[in-house]
């Protein structure tokens, strides 16, 4: 996903299990959420066993926690669905998922890798409100408008709430992207420059083995 960020399948494919996930119970819930993010980052297996070349245990953490956190998130997300509390139930979601990156970025040692955030950088108006609030806005912002999503779709809460909260949400994703345009057009443009490669003489590799090589590189 960092390769060819998409910004639309990020910000709905989270809505339809969190829709879902009022009508089902917690632990019916918990697993299809869990199951269905796992599944959906299996892309990243060949990068993380082959390209970073990483050990079995490491990538199989690296795979299942966020799924758990997913997990955990939805039910957090469920529980304010239940009650008909729609505005609660649509910031639930980001909060929890912004909270639980935060905690990741602030204990690993290779910083904010692996951050949803970053699959976003092909929407340049969304990932200006970075300059305001960090790499974590993004992922709010997107999370934001799957939870609203999921709280329209779930039938919760009474039509005026529902209409409050498409509104209020709509403003704010709305606010962003005008922000984003104004701040590209005002911001003056950097001259570009060229840079060819013509020739090197070794093969590609994310992380080259053994060290020498990767010196050799550097």
């Amino acid at each position: 996903p960092w390769l060819h960020p998409i910004l639309s399948p990020l910000s709905l494919a989270p809505a339809s299990v969190l829709s879902l996930a009022a009508q089902l119970r917690r632990r019916s819930a918990f697993l299809l959420a869990a199951a269905a993010w796992l599944i959906g980052e299996m892309n990243l297996w060949k990068s993380l066993s082959h390209g970073f070349q990483l050990p079995l245990p490491l990538v199989l953490v690296l795979l299942l926690v966020p799924a758990l956190v997913f997990g955990l998130a939805v039910l957090f997300t469920r529980s304010f669905l239940r009650r008909g509390s729609l505005f609660l139930a649509a910031l639930a979601f980001p909060v929890s998922w912004v909270v639980y990156e935060y905690l990741t970025e602030i204990g690993s040692p290779h910083s904010t890798f692996g951050i949803l955030a970053y699959t976003q950088m092909n929407c340049l108006p969304i990932i200006q409100i970075a300059s305001i609030t960090g790499i974590w806005g993004i992922s709010f912002v997107v999370f934001l408008f799957a939870g609203t999503v999921a709280a329209l779709l779930s039938g919760a809460g009474k039509s005026a709430q529902r209409r409050a909260l498409a509104v209020v949400v709509g403003a704010i994703v709305c606010a962003t992207f005008l922000f984003g345009q104004w701040r590209l057009r005002s911001s003056p443009a950097a001259p570009s420059v060229a840079v060819t490669l013509m020739a090197r003489d070794l093969p590609l590799q994310v992380s080259p083995r053994p060290a020498k090589t990767a010196l050799r590189r550097s």
